[in-house]
């Protein structure tokens, strides 16, 4: 009598239901089966319990997987991608030296874009959209099958804070390298003994804010980081958590501190310098003053990030024990509709866009200058260069390679 598919037996004569798993389907991602015995000599009842067994199988394979993983999977193969993204730019850094300004550039453009709306950020990131996306994060992480319904959008949104989580961090070791401290380099290896090992806090740490503040923007002015613009408004927020804090020494500030200066920006006025009803006024009482309007969303976050670059340098040359206001910016999921300016015209934009491809415009004479505004034009832009590339070693780094990548498919 001829056996049924997926059947075997053993030297004893019981009968064995043998099923073949697809790889897809095995956890090792191998080829693989599942073999029970059936507890049977007789052939027809193995038969007919084989075809049994063989239709569930089938089903099982079958079934639409509407969620591939777990939540907190999803998180930590986000958070390994980009972990280990984050140790190539370091080490890249370690071999060739810190970032060129072209570099840091894209660098600060992708971050940009990333604090928009999730499934706008996907669409802009890969050039086949949110799908492809999603499809070349899977095939990296070697995730199958792909996530649909809810752990799509999941999993979209945790990508958003990967890349936005990894951008900043590069630019923050990257501006580590602005300065050099010898104290450091010539500090002992810290005792085995735990009394000494748990020391509350060095002098360093208790310098006043008024120095730390000063050293601060001397390493600024020092490299020429900033533009005229931004270190103006770097000061000004600056100056502002000092006179909130009382001129506290970063060591001694808390999370609690980092809350009330910003609960203070939710009231501070728009233009508080120029309106006569504030310009006049100590800080605490214009706060007060009602019927006035306040900063936009997106001021308090320009307040709040510069805030928070300046206690990342503290932290990192040992001025203060903790960034307190890492976190702190608002999640902006929209531009309400009287912030920012207007949208330019068909004929301002084909203008704009004239000088920008022109290498004999008197305008725009830098290829630097010219990228970062083509970003913005409908061609597709290739950030997944940055974030799905493969591991093995790559010349040039990731963002900036993804910045000429946008600035070819615009002039090209």
């Amino acid at each position: 009598m001829r056996l049924a598919a997926y059947l075997s037996a053993s030297r004893h004569g019981i009968f064995y239901f043998r099923y073949p798993l697809p790889t897809a389907s095995h956890p090792a991602r191998k080829r693989g089966h599942v073999k029970v015995s059936l507890a049977t000599r007789e052939p027809r009842q193995a038969g007919q319990l084989a075809r049994l067994l063989a239709v569930a199988g089938q089903s099982v394979l079958a079934r639409p997987k509407v969620r591939a993983m777990r939540y907190d999977e999803m998180r930590q193969h986000v958070r390994d991608h980009f972990g280990q993204l984050l140790r190539q730019f370091r080490e890249r850094s370690a071999v060739d030296g810190p970032a060129t300004d072209l570099d840091l550039d894209a660098l600060s453009a992708s971050l940009g874009l990333a604090e928009g709306d999730p499934d706008g950020w996907a669409s802009l990131s890969h050039a086949d959209g949110t799908d492809g996306l999603l499809r070349a994060f899977c095939d990296v992480r070697g995730i199958a099958p792909e996530p649909e319904g809810r752990a799509r959008a999941l999993m979209v949104t945790e990508l958003q804070k990967g890349y936005r989580e990894y951008v900043t961090r590069a630019l923050e070791h990257t501006a580590e390298f602005n300065t050099l401290t010898l104290e450091q380099e010539v500090r002992p290896a810290p005792p085995v003994a735990p009394a000494k090992a748990s020391k509350p806090a060095t002098e360093t740490k208790l310098l006043p804010f008024a120095d730390v503040l000063a050293r601060y923007f001397a390493e600024l002015e020092r490299t020429k980081a900033l533009a005229a613009k931004t270190d103006g408004e770097k000061r000004d927020a600056l100056a502002l958590m000092s006179k909130l804090t009382g001129d506290k020494p970063p060591a001694d500030m808390r999370k609690a501190d980092a809350q009330e200066v910003k609960a203070a920006l939710f009231k501070l006025p728009k233009n508080r310098s120029k309106n006569p009803k504030t310009r006049d006024l100590p800080l605490l009482d214009m706060l007060e003053v009602p019927g006035i309007e306040r900063i936009a969303a997106r001021t308090m976050n320009v307040y709040l990030g510069h805030m928070q670059h300046f206690f990342g340098w503290a932290v990192d040359n040992g001025y203060a024990a903790d960034n307190v206001f890492r976190g702190l910016r608002l999640k902006r999921t929209a531009r309400s509709d009287d912030e920012g300016r207007k949208a330019f015209s068909g004929d301002q934009l084909r203008l704009m866009f004239s000088h920008l491809t022109d290498p004999d415009s008197p305008l725009v004479r830098k290829d630097v200058h010219k990228w970062p505004a083509l970003i913005g034009d409908p061609p597709p832009m290739k950030w997944s260069a940055v974030m799905f590339r493969k591991t093995e070693d790559q010349n040039g780094y990731e963002a900036a390679q993804a910045g000429r990548d946008c600035h070819e498919a615009a002039a090209g």
